[in-house]
């Protein structure tokens, strides 16, 4: 990416902040290399109200609905073998990473993920032998604090 863009005159465009950095490295293997086609999905923070205080079973059925309807993940489409997903979050750092989602990821093929956000469950992520990118380790999933903006714009 930085020969390419560095050779078009496109000086420090399309590069991640040097925050951004590999879950691991391995320099024998150089697994923790990413290469292939992204797929970029963008979180903003949501201006909808929390959830609040509720019963277990009414709160079960908000977080559901939250991650259904508003903070989805309509990119797992898109990826494909190869694929590297892209997660760009603008405001609170809690990621939208983590386990369960980078299984789908493994399912579909894709060779890795970057997150401008933090990252969570990152010894299930390891085992799954997929190479990511983050700012930081984060906290566990905080429903109702981001929505999908975009996808592949």
């Amino acid at each position: 990416m930085f020969d390419g863009g560095d050779n078009a005159r496109f000086w420090y465009e399309g590069s991640n902040g040097r925050e951004i950095r590999p879950q691991g490295k391995d320099v024998c293997t150089f697994r923790s290399l990413l290469e292939g086609l992204t797929v970029t999905a963008r979180y903003v923070l949501t201006q909808e109200p929390t959830g609040g205080a509720r019963v277990v079973s009414e709160s079960d059925r908000w977080i559901g609905a939250w991650y259904c309807d508003r903070s989805n993940t309509p990119f797992v489409l898109l990826l494909r073998s190869g694929s590297v997903l892209v997660i760009e979050k603008h405001g609170r750092v809690e990621g939208s990473m983590g386990s369960n989602n980078i299984v789908v990821c493994k399912r579909r093929g894709c060779g890795g993920a970057v997150s401008s956000a933090s990252a969570r469950d990152l010894d299930e992520v390891e085992a799954q032998g997929i190479p990511m990118y983050y700012r930081r380790p984060g906290p566990d999933m905080r429903p109702g604090h981001n929505e999908t903006e975009s996808v592949n714009t």
